[in-house]
């Protein structure tokens, strides 16, 4: 009688532990290529500096003030494991800093993702400050030179990128950053810092002390938490409501959406968005190509079209 349930378990916890897949390479900044001799230097790789700033690297064996618990801006034991990054998020000058990692696999579009990490403010911190987000970009090529020269960016419009409004001021504790994030597909890169303007960033009391605004990060994931479906009805009748057969935000290598009679009606080689054109009512065949590079990667079903 226990055969059953054993064999049940076993196909189950396969699939539920892919499910839950960290696309974020050493996570918790464990393994690194040396000991850092100082601050500045990124050596837990694969993440790095996303720009011509300097983000710091701290671990037990870390020299000149690059060490755990006790280090150039504070004392502060790892959320997990033994090391941590450091950034200064925001500067009044506008100087900031960003740390970047190579994702394990692109993300897939028409998928949700929960990005979470842990962050604490440093003891040396002069202003606590908000706006502390992740930039998602298919390639470096992506980074605006705006980042990569540390100057204010000018991205906010993007939807590429998730943010906190909330100013995070502990010092003894790891606080928990959660965000949600709608692939628009084949994002291969993971960006954390502050993306919006410095008119649009909160500042804390000062304290007199330290530099800006600093914070260390700890343990971070990406997993996949849901898939988006595609509509498989749409009414073009000019009211405002439903008028598109389109996936916002969401660029294809390719689409082709062809009538009863195999027709094509309508394609695409960039955003989906067809309002129906002049071909009456009925169900239409859709062909979405999301593929990243050579990769196809094929979504096909039927659309009702109501006038």
């Amino acid at each position: 009688m226990n055969k059953p349930v054993f064999y049940i378990l076993f196909f189950l916890i396969p699939l539920f532990a892919i499910g839950q897949q960290n696309l974020v390479p050493n996570a918790s900044f464990e393994e690194f290529s040396s000991c850092p001799q100082s601050i500045g230097e990124v050596k837990c790789y694969p993440w790095f500096s996303a720009t011509i700033t300097t983000p710091d690297f701290y671990t037990p064996c870390g020299t000149g003030l690059s060490g755990t618990p006790i280090n150039a801006y504070g004392n502060q034991n790892a959320f997990d494991g033994n090391s941590y990054v450091g950034i200064n998020l925001n500067a009044d000058d506008g100087y900031r800093e960003y740390i970047a990692v190579k994702l394990i696999e692109p993300l897939q579009p028409l998928k949700k993702y929960v990005l979470k990490f842990y962050v604490s403010n440093s003891d040396l911190t002069k202003y606590p400050s908000n706006n502390l987000g992740a930039y998602f970009i298919v390639d470096t090529l992506g980074i605006p030179l705006q980042i990569m020269t540390g100057g204010t960016p000018a991205i906010i419009s993007s939807t590429n990128i998730v943010f906190s409004s909330i100013l995070i001021s502990d010092e003894i504790n790891w606080v928990e950053m959660s965000y949600e994030y709608l692939a628009s597909g084949c994002e291969e890169f993971l960006i954390i810092g502050n993306f919006l303007p410095q008119d649009q960033t909160t500042f804390g009391q000062n304290s007199g002390l330290g530099i800006d605004s600093y914070y260390y990060i700890d343990e971070v994931s990406l997993v996949e938490l849901s898939s988006i479906d595609l509509p498989n009805i749409f009414t073009p009748n000019a009211d405002g409501i439903n008028d598109f057969f389109e996936i916002e935000n969401t660029e294809a290598k390719h689409t082709e959406i062809l009538n009863r009679w195999g027709n094509i009606v309508y394609e695409s080689n960039d955003l989906i968005k067809w309002n129906g054109g002049n071909q009456p009512d009925g169900v239409y065949y859709y062909k979405i190509d999301f593929g990243c590079g050579s990769l196809p990667n094929i979504k096909t079903g039927f659309v009702q079209l109501i006038r």
